[in-house]
């Protein structure tokens, strides 16, 4: 029996040491801890969160519409929302231009929007639909008949005025909770000018002032947001940069006389020359300016008219404006045979012919190809810089071809230039 036992206790003992052997063990026990992925985890990458910065060209969406002949529909409301079931807040309405072009800045990129186009002229009601994520600068809608059904959204009706019978007016959609404009910049004193190309010049720091202070500097005009010396913030309405939506109703230029012989009734009456220095701009629509170049002739806006102008204040004691005009010469060079072009106005100190020397000696250094004028001459204080409240050096304006102001900016940084430059392919269709 001895024997018996000592053999089966010698095979238990091997039957143990070669399961050690060959590694195998019990599975472990699943800890409580293990925290395992819900259903309706995301299974992808997350969507962007937060609101796309204050004029970041990547939450841009522009296009144009164009009905099913490839014309251009009557005005035109485009409503842009995300889908319902990410949709925080009441859509928003966007009206096009004359041409039919419209701009959408503040969304998200990366996000998909809905893009819902509707007009009404006359019994014919025009929809369209389509979706595009931002930056898109090219995005097409197409209207027809065949797309309005019940779904589409009703045409917002006309404004009423105060003391005018019509029909009541439509209250503006509520503010979606996407996205939120970014905090403007902090006017404190010991912020100093942000680094990089064509930053705006404090004109009232001593420290970069020129020995015979320009005539800019007289009028102690505030800087805004940038500069150690900053007293005031400009308002809301001049802070760059910013694209300034197209109007409910398109401006549309008063058609020409028609020709008629001198003398005869109905002949055309020729339009006298405007006073120099001069402006006329109501709003944001130029009616017209006029200045004298650096050869002491007038130069007048309405004679000179184009597809869009881009008007650039600045002065040759300003680093920065010298910074910006080789960029201000590529697009000259680049989109001048689409219809763009660009004019300098340069403000000065001392009589006519010091300035035109002053100027003509930067013109000939940069080899500048554009239309320079003379900001005011020896008149003092300029109309034209007081009724586009230009308040810092360089300020960019861009004009179109029916005077009215689509774009400003103070100063001309990396992100400016593409803004600008994405704005300008679009309304002159360079693809």
């Amino acid at each position: 029996m001895r024997v018996v036992r000592c053999v089966a206790l010698m095979a238990c003992c091997l039957a143990l040491v070669g399961c050690s052997l060959f590694g195998k063990k019990a599975p472990p026990k699943p800890s409580s801890d293990v925290s395992l992925p819900r259903g309706d985890a995301p299974a992808g990458p997350t969507a962007p969160s937060g609101p796309e910065p204050a004029g970041s060209i990547g939450g841009i969406i522009a296009g144009q519409v164009v009905d099913s002949y490839s014309r251009r529909p009557p005005v035109t409301y485009i409503q842009v929302s995300l889908p319902p079931g990410e949709q925080a807040g009441a859509p928003i309405d966007v009206a096009a231009d004359g041409q039919g072009y419209f701009t959408i800045q503040g969304l998200l990129p990366g996000r998909h929007y809905q893009l819902i186009a509707r007009s009404q002229d006359g019994e014919r009601k025009l929809a369209g639909t389509v979706w595009a994520t931002p930056p898109n600068p090219r995005v097409y809608i197409r209207m027809s008949e065949d797309f309005n059904n019940s779904r589409i959204p009703a045409v917002p009706g006309p404004p009423t005025y105060p003391g005018k019978a019509g029909p009541p007016a439509v209250a503006a959609p509520p503010a979606p909770a996407w996205p939120t404009e970014g905090a403007a910049p902090s006017t404190t004193d010991e912020g100093k000018r942000p680094a990089g190309l064509g930053a705006p010049v404090n004109i009232e720091d001593p420290a970069e002032a020129p020995k015979t202070p320009p005539a800019a500097r007289l009028d102690r005009v505030a800087e805004g947001p940038y500069g150690r010396n900053t007293r005031e913030a400009p308002p809301a309405a001049i802070r760059g940069p910013a694209i300034i939506p197209p109007p409910l109703q398109p401006i549309v230029p008063p058609a020409p006389p028609a020709p008629a012989a001198p003398g005869q009734p109905g002949a055309a009456v020729p339009v006298s020359p405007a006073r120099v220095p001069s402006c006329v701009l109501t709003g944001q629509q130029l009616v017209n300016f006029a200045l004298n170049d650096v050869n002491g002739q007038p130069w007048e806006f309405r004679d000179h008219r184009a597809r869009l102008t881009l008007v650039d204040f600045w002065g040759t004691w300003c680093t920065h404006c010298l910074h910006a005009i080789p960029h201000l010469k590529i697009l000259q060079d680049k989109y001048s045979g689409y219809g763009l072009q660009v004019v300098g106005i340069a403000y000065e100190e001392g009589p006519t012919a010091e300035q035109i020397q002053k100027v003509n000696r930067v013109r000939q250094r940069h080899n500048i190809p554009y239309t320079v004028l003379l900001g005011g001459g020896d008149t003092g204080a300029c109309p034209v810089r007081a009724q586009f409240d230009v308040r810092v050096f360089p300020t960019l304006i861009l004009i179109d071809e029916t005077g009215r102001i689509i774009w400003r900016a103070q100063g001309l940084d990396k992100q400016q230039l593409a803004e600008l430059e994405t704005l300008i392919r679009q309304r002159l269709g360079v693809r």
